[in-house]
């Protein structure tokens, strides 16, 4: 697998939920506002992809973990929602775009905006910091287990909830409801240490492109927690947790085949918000509200969509595309028996202006959009 700053960066899966413990009991959902929680679907848009209908058409997905109100070093209260930092600070591997800086949920009726400039690191070092390192173990160190964490601060016209749920991207769904109670804290580990004291552990994740998957953790770094279980593009940023705790134990980060790694919940919150080891759960608590989270639109539909409504080339049919109705396309059989006619020349005109292109091919003009970009 060749490894990209796209196809590094992936999470969470396919399947069954296992693990002792029952349904969550839900709530009346709220029709008013959007409800969102581990599992919702995110879209991050390119300051270049164009709105329509209240879509992004062809922005990159992730996925959302767990919301709540954290407590930073100055006191100061933050109404957040954890992703994978990835999510937050794309780049557009051809033209070098950055996001937009605004974040979205795809709801049955469009886009609404979660919140903006969310605070992330970037799971892909730079290259001087591969550079500077000295021995084989600081480079894999370096480039996996970098911090993948991003913290969206929620839009007041926005809900959380604590039910961690997930369709996949065909609006299946593969497990019930369950209630995320707090965070697993685990003692923080130092740069290059590694331990299994969590190795045949359980954990399941949800993400919007597989829904609900559940594997067993193998060891953990302090940025990471490496476990086997599916996953895929799309999933990034969806919530890992314990299903016999209901711990969250992280964000949905990486995928390379069947093994897995999750950005642990508790490092991103130490880090972000200077929090002693220890007391993450005493400065972070997790939405109170047991509210089910709302329909989202799928990554099939989103797909579909921004393959209808992807800008086609600019028409190349000169003066008689202005007369065209909108909507209206010439197929090649036709547009081939045009001539090229040359534009006549103005009086006074010192040189004569090029002639009009000839019409391109059919499939330039229907060129079948790809799939929106998936982390």
């Amino acid at each position: 697998m060749r490894i990209t700053k796209k196809s590094v960066v992936i999470a969470a899966a396919v399947a069954t939920s296992v693990g002792g413990f029952a349904p969550a009991a839900i709530a009346a959902p709220n029709v008013e506002k959007p409800v969102i929680g581990p599992g919702s679907p995110l879209r991050m848009p390119f300051p270049s992809n164009p709105e329509v209908e209240g879509r992004h058409v062809g922005n990159p997905m992730c996925s959302l973990a767990v919301p709540g109100t954290v407590v930073d070093a100055e006191g100061k209260s933050h109404r957040v929602i954890m992703t994978a930092g990835h999510c937050l600070k794309a780049e557009d591997e051809k033209t070098k775009e950055k996001l937009s800086g605004k974040y979205f949920i795809p709801t049955k009726h469009g886009d609404v905006l979660v919140g903006q400039d969310g605070l992330a690191t970037d799971v892909m070092p730079s290259e001087e910091d591969i550079q500077n390192t000295k021995s084989a173990g600081e480079f894999f160190n370096t480039l996996f287990n970098s911090g993948d964490y991003g913290f969206i601060e929620v839009n007041d016209n926005v809900e959380t909830t604590s039910i961690s749920h997930s369709v996949d991207e065909f609006g299946e769904v593969h497990g019930e409801p369950v209630q995320i109670v707090g965070i697993q804290d685990n003692r923080t580990l130092a740069p290059m240490e590694i331990s299994f004291d969590n190795a045949g552990q359980p954990v399941c994740t949800d993400g919007s492109r597989s829904g609900r998957s559940c594997g067993f953790q193998m060891f953990r770094v302090r940025n990471g927690v490496w476990a086997i279980a599916p996953i895929d593009h799309g999933d990034s940023g969806g919530n890992a947790y314990n299903p016999e705790t209901r711990e969250a134990i992280g964000i949905n980060s990486m995928g390379l085949g069947p093994i897995s790694r999750f950005q642990p919940a508790d490092v991103a919150l130490e880090e972000a918000y200077g929090i002693p080891d220890g007391q993450v759960n005493e400065r972070f608590k997790v939405a109170q509200s047991n509210a089910p989270q709302s329909e989202f639109r799928t990554i099939d539909e989103d797909s579909k969509f921004s393959e209808q409504h992807k800008p086609k080339e600019g028409s190349k049919l000169g003066p008689i595309a202005d007369v065209l109705p909108e909507g209206v396309e010439i197929p090649d059989e036709v547009g081939n028996l045009i001539p090229d006619l040359p534009s006549p020349q103005l009086p006074g005109a010192g040189a004569e202006a090029p002639s009009s292109p000839s019409l391109p091919g059919l499939d330039s003009v229907i060129g079948q959009a790809g799939i929106p970009n998936l982390f």
